[in-house]
């Protein structure tokens, strides 16, 4: 799925803007003001688009602020460029030392792993990569003797750190991280830091369909709103839901957008990997979004229950009260069933 700002003329017309998928360098940026003085910044980024608005009467360069916020986590964790520290690390550098948002990302990693059951493991990305969903761009004819021969070297327990903790120890050395599951989130955590820091009260940091929101949006005097599209209707601006989003983050995966048809056999292969089997994911979950008080956590989530099945998702929100979950699924006739905790339901704009 996809998360996506509305407004109150665009939830009853559903126009809204379309959020691309990605994770690359900024291409460009804009900003401008609206006319109750909220300042907008939009652009793109890792490969997707984003849109900063906030209300502030103090006077900083938000634009340097944000732009750094972006460097930053490229020249830390993105995957597709060469120089970057987990570049480095993944091809068999151990002289890197780890910068302060590595260290955090992946200790909130190990948690979430964990908490998860493993559903959420950042060492799939050789897997991604053979599947054709990873930087390479290439694709690998898969069997269950290829996949077994990846998956010896997949496992976030076969990561870890030194003594010092500022490098990473591999059990194996073909072990790779990606953390592209998380880092438009941790990207979007990073901003709002940045506006909470500069005392801004009143904000909305969109990074891709992944969003945070705090205050209202002072020129409607409303909630800020934010649509969750529906996953099983690609040409539509659908919603499967409206929440409003007050010191909240919001983050979806789905398999709608991302897949791979085999010229072959015409078969379909959907980006989401599972760490358990190794293979792409076939299951009859359409799309995950999930709310909690982190970005990154909301991201890292998604992207491990998109890996299990409904009732597996089920049972995990019973158990996990910090968090609150929309499902969107196939039942057992193939019809299309939306789920969604009490505490979602309660954010939902009727």
């Amino acid at each position: 799925m996809i998360t996506r700002l509305i407004t109150k003329d665009s939830l009853k017309s559903n126009r809204v803007f379309t959020l691309a998928l990605g994770f690359i360098v900024i291409s460009f940026a804009f900003t401008s003001c609206g006319s109750n003085g909220m300042k907008v910044h939009k652009g793109t980024v890792f490969g997707t688009s984003y849109t900063v608005k906030f209300f502030s009467d103090k006077k900083f360069d938000s634009r340097k602020k944000i732009d750094s916020v972006f460097q930053l986590v490229n020249s830390s964790m993105s995957t597709y460029i060469p120089d970057s520290k987990i570049s480095r690390i993944n091809k068999g550098d151990t002289t890197v030392i780890l910068d302060a948002p590595f260290k955090e990302v992946l200790s909130r990693s190990y948690r979430i792993w964990g908490q998860t059951y493993g559903y959420f493991d950042p060492t799939v990305g050789a897997l991604a990569d053979a599947w054709g969903f990873g930087p390479s761009g290439d694709f690998i004819e898969m069997d269950s003797t290829k996949v077994d021969s990846i998956m010896e070297f997949t496992g976030f327990s076969k990561i870890k750190l030194t003594s010092e903790g500022d490098r990473i120890l591999k059990a194996d050395p073909r072990v790779t991280l990606d953390f592209n599951a998380v880092a438009k989130g941790y990207a979007v955590d990073l901003v709002a830091r940045v506006l909470i820091t500069e005392k801004v009260d009143n904000f909305l940091v969109e990074i891709g369909g992944e969003v945070v929101a705090s205050g209202q949006n002072l020129e409607s005097e409303k909630p800020w709103v934010v649509g969750v599209e529906n996953p099983n209707r690609e040409a539509s601006n659908q919603f499967i839901a409206a929440v409003t989003l007050d010191k909240k983050a919001l983050a979806s995966s789905g398999n709608y957008r991302k897949f791979r048809i085999d010229e072959g056999t015409g078969e379909k292969y959907v980006h989401t990997i599972d760490p358990k089997s190794g293979f792409t994911k076939k299951g009859d979950i359409l799309g995950i979004s999930v709310l909690s008080t982190s970005c990154l956590k909301s991201d890292a989530m998604a992207t491990g229950l998109m890996a299990m099945n409904q009732y597996l998702v089920k049972d995990f929100a019973r158990k996990n009260a910090d968090i609150e979950i929309l499902m969107v699924y196939l039942d057992e006739n193939e019809e299309e069933k939306t789920w969604m905790t009490s505490g979602f339901q309660e954010l939902v704009v009727e």
